[in-house]
């Protein structure tokens, strides 16, 4: 039996089996190497992302657990940090958190680890993302302040920090 204990965004302690041998229990030495972080339930409940170091103990990436079966799933591969994985309403898109760039960044992915492209440019560090309740917008927290980034047919619309945020016609 899988344990899962999840507080405030951040797990407290998961158990899940070795990246390699999938259908065997983790030993004690296994559990304790990974740091399993920031974590988001899939909408319908029935998967978890989060953000591990478990495959080589240094870089982060994003893994989806299919709680039902145990299975997991690395979605990212990246050298860099991959983490705050964030489930969209629809849950066909994660948001994350990466440095690949050389500081912080939001990247959106497909929920199988598919189609992964850049959303923020700018220099500063976006962390933290978070969806709209209808999908179309994602929060993040930029440096010292918060903003909001439109994503409507596949542009980009950039806010000021706390400014009316409003699609760029035509």
């Amino acid at each position: 039996m899988r344990t899962l204990l999840a507080t405030g965004g951040i797990v407290s302690a998961i158990i899940l089996p070795p990246l390699h041998a999938q259908s065997s229990s983790p030993s004690p030495t296994e559990i304790a190497a990974a740091n399993n972080e920031e974590s988001s339930w899939s909408p319908d409940g029935k998967k978890m992302a989060f953000d591990s170091n478990r495959a080589d103990g240094k870089n982060y990436n994003v893994y989806v657990l299919d709680v039902a079966s145990a299975s997991l799933n690395r979605l990212t591969t990246s050298a860099a940090n991959d983490i705050t994985p964030a489930w969209s309403p629809d849950g066909k898109t994660i948001a994350f958190t990466s440095d690949r760039t050389g500081h912080n960044e939001i990247y959106l992915m497909g929920a199988d680890g598919s189609v992964m492209r850049q959303l923020t440019h700018d220099g500063s560090d976006d962390i933290h993302p978070s969806w709209s309740p209808d999908g179309k917008k994602v929060i993040s927290e930029e440096s010292i302040r918060s903003r909001i980034i439109h994503r409507t047919g596949g542009e980009l619309h950039f806010a000021k920090s706390w400014e009316k945020a409003t699609p760029k016609s035509g």
